[in-house]
Parts: structure tokens; C-alpha cells; sequence
């Protein structure tokens, strides 16, 4: 037994070592190997937003999934990336800080993998950070932009904040201005005509998802009269012409012609009276009045006569601008007594030709402040008599915060007008830049800065300067 024993343990050291070298060589071979990731992550779904403030905003989407794993998501726009989030997953959340106050953004977010494969952009998310800290402020100086213009009418910035679109009235020509002072023709449109006095290439308009679908819109005089038209305009160059709504009358003066998007996404219009008075309280014409029509220029559902009018009895109103709490404000030219500020509302009507300013007709809306013309007594001696000595002409008006700021044009200057909190009031109104640049035409406020764009029209027939002779002024407020 005992020899008989001893002459196994060869055999047990080599299964030893056989096992040893076995277990050494599973521990040393490489991992099986795998398929590469060449997928790239889903698409994230749509973000939302919460807590914006003048420069922040949190943003939250649903997490996409990939074949391995989602490392990080950008949140841009276009070529712009705005943030970004990592981790193993990586968060759907981010906090964005450094926003421009008072501006407009449309961000999407892409996944990637650690591998670098990148998902489709989700749809975009839209909002506008609060007003900025000046809340309105007043203006404190001013300086040029850009030279060289003819009669620049509407001016309309871009989503991003970094250019405007603005219209020449008589040369038909639409113009990318950015905030440094560069222009660049961008095109003409199509089929507008002259009257030889206000009528023209008038306002312009760009679609709150222009990113998407490239839209922005004109009024214009044309053979048969004003009407609404849509271009395309990616960010270059004008394309295509669609005609929204016609039938608007035309006239050599007042012709309105400004257009403004609403909180709604609808757009509205104002017309003028086309010197036929008796239009404007016409439920049935599209004369004197302020039009709410949809994109594709229906009457906008919810429009108090269930046609295009929202609001009647308008003579040429030239202005029109939304406040903070989504409510409609609009600049008008008088006869020869007021020009008038006017809280729009549907359905109201504005007295034009029975009332001129302030009266007490049965169903006739007031404005909310009313400038002297010439000639004219002011109803609240002391306050408004002391505003204007000769006729206003008050064309575009801006909401900053919570103050009006009007364009003048022959009484070539900048009103301020305060509104008195969330009410439908407003305070005592001053005046800026009286007779020092002329007849000013188109007031804006520049994204993300307390500054206002101001146009001058001192080549038209009131103005008489050449050519070329207008400007575009940048108005600092604080």
C-alpha cells in the first residue's frame, strides 16, 4: 500500500500543473471581443423650461437611449452650444446661465455616446428671458449704428438677437443690419408699388419659429392695394412670395402698415383709413383697423366679428407693440387735434372718424394718452399742454419693461411713456431728443441689452433730405 501510494504523486503534480497553467492562461487571454458602437443615441425628446429668469433657465428633457450607453447632451443652437451635461447616464437637466435678459431663444438637444456617435436634435424649446434690470431705465445717450439709408421703415430682429431685418419704403429693399452696425442686401420683394407719399414697402414680421420654417412677412402697397405677403429667408437671402391677404385699401397717405406677432402666435396688422373716414367703422372692410390673421392669412380664431378685425375705428395707426403681460399697445397719427396711445382689445372700437382723441360717445374706447397736434388744446392743462407744441406724427412704438417708448416724426423726438404697474394707466410722458435728428420713424428694443435701435425718415416728402441721408441711431437706456 505504501509503495502503491507513492507511485501516484507524479501523477497528481502534473494534473497541478496542468491546472495551473490553465487557470494562468484563462487569467491572461483578452476579453472576448465585442461589436463596435455605430449606432448613434435617439433622438431626446422635446425639453421643457422652467424658472427663467433675465439670465437663466432650467431646461429638462427625456433621456434617449443608445446601444451601450448615452454620455453626454448638448443643448444648442444651430452651430451655438449653449451647455452640456455628462455622466454614466448622463443627467436629462441643465441649468443655463449667462442668458441675454429680454431675449428670445429656441435651443434643441443632441445625445452622444462614448463612442462619438450623435443622436438627431430634438425639437426646439422656445422662451424669453425676463426684461432687464433697468426695467425700461431712460435714455442716456445715443450714437450711430449705420448710415446711408432711404426711408427705413420696419425693423424686426432675429431670433438670436444678433441681426435685424429692416424695410426701405421707397426703394422696396430689405436689409440685414447686425447689432456691430454691417448691412447686407438680402433682397427686394416682389410686386410693391409707390403711392408717391406713405405707401411702399411698410413692416416687417418674422415667424416665432422662423428656425424651423424660415418665414417672414411684409405689408405692402401693390397694384390693387395693401396687402400681407410671405417670404422665405434663411438667414442669407429672400426667396418665393405668397400672397396672405389683399383687399386693403391704399391711398396716397395713410396706408398703416405695421405688423407684430402676439403672445398668441398670431399675427396682427394695422390698416390705415385710406382718407375714406367712414371706413374705419366699417365691422366689414379691412380699412382702419387692427387685423389678427393666422400664418397662412385666415381671420385667427377667437377674432371678435369672425373675419380679419380685431379692433375698429382706427385712422393710421403706425405702431403696434406687445407688453410683458401680453397686452396689445398701439401708436396712432391724429387729424389735426391728438395723436393717440391706445390699449387694444378685441372687439373695441376707437372712435375714429366720431371721436379724435378723448370723448364721451356711447361705445367709443379712449386711449390711454393722447399728444397735441398743432393747433390743438391739450384737455389736461398744465400736463399734456406742455408736451407738444406742433404735430407729434407718433408712427412705431416699443414696450421695455414696463415703459412705451414712441417715435415722433414731425416732432422729431423720442417719447417715454410709463405705465403704472400691471394697470391699464399710464404716467406722465417725456421727451428725448427734441428737433436734433429729424423725423423719427422706428423705434426697437435690442436683445439683450438696455439699448433701443431709433430710424430716422428724413428723405421722405415731409423730411426733403436726399437720398441716402437717413440713419439708424443706438439709444442707450439705464
Amino acid at each position: 500500500m505504501h509503495l502503491g501510494t507513492a507511485s501516484r504523486r507524479p501523477h497528481a503534480g502534473l494534473l497541478l500543473t496542468a491546472l495551473s497553467g490553465l487557470l494562468l492562461s484563462l487569467l491572461s487571454a483578452a476579453p472576448p471581443s465585442r461589436a463596435a458602437d455605430a449606432g448613434p443615441p435617439a433622438t431626446p425628446a422635446t425639453p421643457t423650461y422652467t424658472d427663467v429668469t433675465a439670465n437663466s433657465a432650467v431646461l429638462s428633457w427625456g433621456a434617449s437611449t443608445d446601444d451601450e450607453a448615452v454620455a453626454a447632451y448638448d443643448i444648442r443652437s444651430g452651430a451655438t452650444v449653449y451647455g452640456t451635461v455628462t455622466g454614466t447616464p448622463a443627467p436629462t437637466s441643465i441649468t443655463l446661465t449667462g442668458l441675454a435678459c429680454d431675449s428670445p431663444y429656441s435651443l434643441n438637444v443632441v445625445a452622444r455616446d462614448a463612442a462619438g456617435n450623435v443622436s438627431g436634435q430634438s425639437d426646439p424649446v422656445t422662451f424669453t428671458t425676463r426684461a432687464c434690470a433697468t426695467d425700461g431705465g431712460v435714455p442716456t445717450s445715443i450714437g450711430t449704428v449705420s448710415t446711408g439709408w432711404t426711408i427705413p421703415w420696419g425693423t424686426e430682429w432675429m431670433p438670436d438677437g444678433a441681426s435685424a431685418l429692416l424695410t426701405e419704403r421707397d426703394t422696396f429693399k430689405v436689409f440685414r443690419l447686425t447689432k456691430e452696425g454691417t448691412r447686407t442686401q438680402v433682397g427686394s420683394v416682389p410686386n410693391v408699388v409707390t403711392t408717391g407719399g406713405e405707401g411702399g414697402l411698410l413692416g416687417v414680421a418674422v415667424d416665432p419659429d422662423w428656425a424651423a420654417n424660415h418665414r417672414v412677412y411684409f405689408m405692402h402697397t401693390a397694384a390693387e392695394g395693401n396687402r400681407i405677403a410671405r417670404m422665405t429667408y434663411d438667414g442669407s437671402s429672400l426667396s418665393g412670395y405668397t400672397i396672405l391677404l389683399q383687399g386693403i385699401k391704399k391711398n396716397r397717405y395713410h396706408n398703416g402698415g405695421r405688423l407684430a406677432f402676439g403672445p398668441d402666435g398670431y399675427l396682427y396688422a394695422s390698416t390705415g383709413d385710406a382718407q375714406s373716414a367712414a371706413l374705419a367703422q366699417d365691422k366689414n372692410s379691412l380699412n382702419g383697423k387692427i387685423l389678427r390673421l393666422t400664418t397662412d392669412g385666415a381671420p385667427a380664431p377667437g377674432n371678435p366679428f369672425g373675419n380679419h378685425v380685431y379692433s375698429l375705428g382706427h385712422r393710421n395707426p403706425q405702431g403696434l407693440a406687445f407688453d410683458r403681460g401680453g397686452r396689445l399697445w398701439e401708436a396712432e397719427f391724429g387729424n389735426s387735434a391728438y395723436d393717440e396711445l391706445n390699449l387694444v382689445k378685441p372687439g373695441a372700437n376707437y372712435g375714429w372718424p366720431t371721436c379724435e382723441g378723448t370723448c364721451s360717445v356711447t361705445g367709443m374706447t379712449n386711449p390711454k394718452e393722447i399728444l397735441v397736434t398743432s393747433g390743438g388744446k391739450s384737455v389736461s392743462p398744465g400736463v399734456l399742454e406742455e408736451r407738444v407744441r406742433d404735430h407729434p406724427l407718433v408712427s412705431q412704438c416699443i414696450v421695455v419693461g414696463n415703459v412705451v417708448y414712441m417715435a415722433a416724426l414731425r416732432g422729431e423726438r423720442l417719447w417715454r411713456i410709463p405705465i403704472d404697474g400691471d394697470t391699464e394707466n399710464v404716467g406722465a410722458a417725456s421727451a428725448y431728443y427734441v428737433g436734433t435728428y429729424g423725423r423719427l420713424r422706428t423705434v426697437s428694443k435690442v436683445p439683450g441689452a438696455d439699448q433701443l435701435w431709433l430710424s430716422t425718415t428724413n428723405c421722405d416728402n415731409n423730411g426733403g433730405e436726399p437720398a441716402g441721408s437717413d440713419k439708424v441711431f443706438r439709444v442707450t437706456i439705464g
